[in-house]
């Protein structure tokens, strides 16, 4: 029995990921398919639960030798394959007879994904099905080399218009386009307990995963332990957003965002 290994996934810390991954087993899990999960991060994953998947593997953290041999390849090739390889070489081993489905997300917003071109390459030569699944893509990000990657998927399964928009008014081929929901959607819902008056106001919810706090909003955000201390902030329409867990912490903002506090 064909596996689908779910490729690319760079760590839980992005509990949007996490999310996309999570949803993905709901949906193959309901047509009886096993998925292994290759993650960059095994820990970070570990700490935020790996039972939904049948299986999990890490990619290769690469040594000083290999990085060196690697990026002697990449210069002789004009490409990042050296380094690519030996990074991937565990996950591609397990991908003969099996299906790699490219857990998209937004990894076409940012420039090239150097793992996920990769892949791709090395799936198209060996002729492994791979689908670029859930994926959001920027219309600036489709340089000819991209599209030209692009063009090897199997499928490509976009989880908004705009992205179907932008793969088609760049030339790739609709009978390659299946669009879908975003697989987060499908997670299974938790109930939680609030005090009816929480939703009196107009409320905004905004998921706040550990990777947005230890980087972009390090300098404004900070971890409440004391929910009472946290400021109402004005939102749209005048309403009401608890910021929860988290507070604004009073501070010079060096990228110059207007605070709503």
């Amino acid at each position: 029995m064909k596996k689908v290994i779910l490729c690319g996934h760079t760590g839980s810390n992005n509990h949007g990921c996490e999310a996309i991954l999570k949803g993905s087993t709901e949906i193959l899990g309901k047509q009886n398919i096993h998925t292994t999960l290759a993650t960059k991060e095994i820990d970070q994953d570990v700490k935020y639960g790996i039972s939904e998947f049948d299986d999990v593997m890490s990619y290769h953290t690469i040594n000083k030798v290999e990085s060196f041999v690697g990026r002697v390849i990449n210069k002789l090739t004009r490409s990042f394959s050296g380094t690519e390889f030996f990074h991937q070489i565990p996950v591609w081993k397990r991908l003969s007879g099996n299906v790699a489905l490219n857990v998209g997300g937004d990894t076409y917003c940012y420039g090239a994904p150097r793992t996920s071109i990769a892949l791709n390459k090395y799936t198209s030569l060996r002729k492994i099905p791979t689908i670029l699944w859930g994926c959001s893509i920027e219309d600036t990000v489709i340089t000819p080399m991209i599209k030209k990657d692009l063009e090897r998927y199997d499928f490509i399964m976009p989880r908004e218009s705009l992205t179907y928009h932008n793969l088609i008014s760049c030339g790739i081929s609709n009978e390659k386009i299946s669009p879908m929901v975003d697989a987060a959607f499908v997670m299974p819902s938790q109930q939680v307990d609030l005090d009816t008056s929480f939703f009196n106001k107009g409320v905004v919810g905004i998921n706040l995963s550990p990777l947005v706090i230890d980087s972009s909003f390090t300098p404004f955000l900070t971890p409440s332990t004391t929910p009472s201390e946290v400021p109402p902030l004005k939102a749209v329409n005048n309403g009401l957003t608890n910021f929860l867990p988290y507070k604004i912490r009073r501070a010079k903002n060096p990228r110059g965002i207007k605070s709503t506090a």
